[in-house]
């Protein structure tokens, strides 16, 4: 409940956000219908139409630095419910001042600012999610559930088209007021869980870690003390960069590109248009329906050659599909063309927001956890700023030198970009992923004694590893290795990885034993006295290297053992001092009698 409060909290705030924007080309067209502003002075048609969305972007800027920082202080929870609640209070300013171009674009500013939820969205899911695979995935969730209420945004536009070029923000408010309630009453504040998990309870008791954890097959990894700031900076700045060349696919190639091509040249010429406006407003809005399916697929992608080379090969998709509209939107304008440029735009469009999508794992990567907020903040920044100066920027160019160069600006900036983010794929944790090695394998590689010292401090060792280990000192007669069980002040901070260790563990320990006795089958079907003559040998050889331990060594691991089990049960909050028999039957009820026997025998 609490992650679909937060996947429908961010759709409801996208769909709010874009819920005008095909009627933006309208609105700022002077005398186009009755509703749209009597005056954009002193820009022209272009530029005054891409100033409105950098209006509402140009204050989500600014509230996502400060929505993300202030998160990382009161929390994920208090700081959606603002953003939700103040966007029904915006929305609804915005329909009050829609009288004039510059009064809507102030409440457009305002309603902006307090629009920063997503930034935060994805610190919560860098807070309850260990490992950065299912990070990845997550994000590409949440991100897909923005993307789709960017689109569904401008459906509602487009259904609503004969209630006036305003009316669909009076549904924004409606979306806005049911996500504040969703928030209010189902989110789950994750410093909540973080505290359950400090009582070694948290990833059992919390829906949202439960989800993920059965499946949880990914790399776990404590998140950095501080920031690498050039890192950092390397990233924010490639983003920026993208974002900037992005716009010279989209909006530009859309619109006055293929808006021009395609029907307002007809249209000024009385002429019957290729592609009617109601076409181009579904056009529009449609493209970014295709991006869900490359969000979802964008994680695989990464696991495959990494967030940065997942960055850079957007980047370059980015250049290339753009050089490729701008090809079929300055060709005839027929409907061959116009058939050829929405199917290389519907097909190359999702290859390009894979770069998009790599910003939010490569940051998570590098922050601290008292960082989260605000490095998503920072990224959200800059994708909203170069969103909202890009178009306008680029808009101007286009009125001034005309809409060629405009997107032949965007197809550079892309290579700049591509160049900018290839330094990161060398960046550990952010390039290709190393190659997987079977456990056992690499292990062989090594010296036995350098996995004998690494086990015996204390440190993981795969459980192939180690009875492999274990079967070749009882063929030489030398007694087993018992790893040190640590203490629990020691593994307190890392009870998550030890969770997916002894996933792997549990996994490994039950595909031994089934091969133990699918062998002991085959065994007992072809020639049962051989097979009871090698158990023998093997059960003697077994006992004699448990033997070789000493009760003393023996003791002492479970010694240790036991203080571990009694510190966890203290911090967990368990009065055990006082409710001793209790205690001694929770132990009783959780470890039954398995084997009595201190020795093997070929029969048990």
């Amino acid at each position: 409940l609490s992650l679909f409060a937060l996947r429908y909290g961010i759709f409801a705030d996208a769909v709010t956000g874009t819920i005008l924007q095909p009627n933006y080309a309208i609105m700022a067209r002077p005398g186009a219908v009755p509703e749209s502003f009597a005056s954009t002075s002193p820009f022209d048609v272009n530029s005054a139409t891409y100033f409105i969305p950098m209006s509402a972007l140009t204050g989500v800027a600014i509230s996502c630095l400060v929505t993300g920082l202030l998160s990382d202080r009161i929390g994920r929870k208090p700081v959606l419910q603002i953003c939700m609640g103040g966007s029904v209070i915006g929305t609804t300013l915005k329909w009050l001042l829609r009288g004039t171009f510059w009064g809507f674009c102030g409440a457009n500013f305002l309603n902006g600012l307090v629009s920063g939820g997503l930034p935060v969205a994805l610190a919560y899911l860098g807070d309850v999610f260990p490992d950065h695979q299912t990070k990845q995935a997550e994000f590409g969730i949440v991100t897909g559930c923005f993307v789709l209420g960017n689109s569904v945004g401008g459906i509602v536009a487009i259904l609503m088209e004969t209630q006036g070029l305003f009316a669909p923000l009076w549904v924004g408010v409606g979306l806005m007021f049911l996500a504040f309630v969703i928030v209010t009453m189902m989110l789950v504040e994750p410093r909540d869980l973080q505290v359950l998990a400090a009582e070694g309870q948290g990833q059992q008791d919390s829906e949202l870690t439960k989800e993920h954890a059965a499946d949880d097959d990914s790399d776990v990894s404590a998140p950095p003390e501080k920031i690498n700031q050039i890192v950092m900076w390397n990233i924010i700045i490639g983003a920026f960069a993208d974002n900037v060349g992005s716009n010279g696919l989209f909006p530009l190639c859309l619109s006055p590109l293929a808006f021009d091509q395609f029907y307002n040249n007809f249209a000024v010429a009385g002429l019957t248009p290729v592609l009617s406006l109601i076409g181009y407003k579904w056009m529009s809005v449609m493209v970014a329906l295709v991006v869900i399916p490359a969000s979802l697929v964008t994680p695989l992608l990464f696991n495959k050659i990494g967030a940065a080379g997942g960055c850079v090969v957007g980047n370059i998709m980015t250049a290339v599909v753009t050089v490729a509209l701008l090809f079929l939107g300055s060709g005839e304008p027929n409907t061959a063309y116009l058939a050829g440029f929405i199917t290389v735009m519907y097909v190359g469009f999702p290859c390009t927001v894979i770069s998009q999508l790599s910003t939010g794992p490569m940051l998570d990567r590098i922050a601290p956890v008292n960082k989260r907020g605000w490095v998503q903040g920072i990224n959200s920044v800059t994708m909203n700023i170069g969103t909202a100066l890009a178009p306008w920027v680029l808009g101007m160019l286009a009125d001034q030198a005309g809409t060629n160069i405009a997107i032949w600006t965007g197809f550079a900036v892309s290579i700049v970009a591509a160049l900018i983010n290839l330094p990161l794929m060398w960046v550990k944790g952010m390039g290709p992923p190393p190659k997987k090695v079977d456990d056992a394998e690499k292990a062989m590689t090594w010296e036995d004694q350098e996995v004998i010292d690494k086990l015996l401090r204390g440190e993981y060792i795969p459980g192939a590893v180690r009875d492999k280990l274990n079967e070749k000192r009882t063929r030489e007669g030398l007694p087993y290795l018992l790893p040190d069980p640590g203490t629990y002040a020691e593994d307190s901070q890392r009870l998550n990885e030890l969770r997916s260790l002894a996933k792997e563990e549990f996994k490994y320990e039950t595909n031994h034993n089934n091969a133990i006795l699918h062998e002991i089958a085959m065994g007992r079907r072809n020639d049962e006295a051989k097979l009871k003559a090698e158990l023998e040998e093997g059960v003697n050889r077994t006992n004699k290297s448990m033997q070789m331990l000493g009760d003393d060594r023996v003791d002492e691991v479970y010694t240790k053992l036991g203080q571990w089990f009694a510190d966890h049960v203290r911090a967990s909050g368990y009065y055990a001092h006082v409710n001793q028999v209790l205690m001694k039957q929770m132990i009783l009820a959780a470890f039954p009698y398995f084997w009595k026997m201190r020795t093997l025998r070929p029969t048990t």
